[in-house]
């Protein structure tokens, strides 16, 4: 009788540990989603998403462009190797 009382106490403590812990899970989630969206609005115009402070201009656009030079591959890295393509139908 000892053993089934046991087993059955046990049941009954991770249901309600179980229960209560989603509970407590769900109000922790949305109090975090609350407190992350109140200061994704507050700090949206002061900070970028690393919260560095962001100093440019809305609207401002900086566009970088790679000169010819920075394409070509340097002489010395290797030769070209001529190839010509077989078809193997066997």
């Amino acid at each position: 009788m000892g053993f089934i009382s046991f087993v059955l106490t046990t049941i009954i403590i991770f249901f309600v540990v179980g229960y209560v812990g989603k509970i407590l899970l769900r109000l922790w989630l949305t109090q975090k989603m609350r407190q992350f969206n109140g200061e994704q609005t507050t700090n949206k115009s002061d900070s970028s998403w690393f919260g560095r402070k962001n100093n440019k201009k809305e609207g401002s656009v900086k566009v970088t462009k790679l000169t010819e030079d920075a394409h070509k591959v340097d002489g010395k890295v290797g030769e070209y190797v001529e190839y010509e393509e077989v078809n193997e139908d066997k």
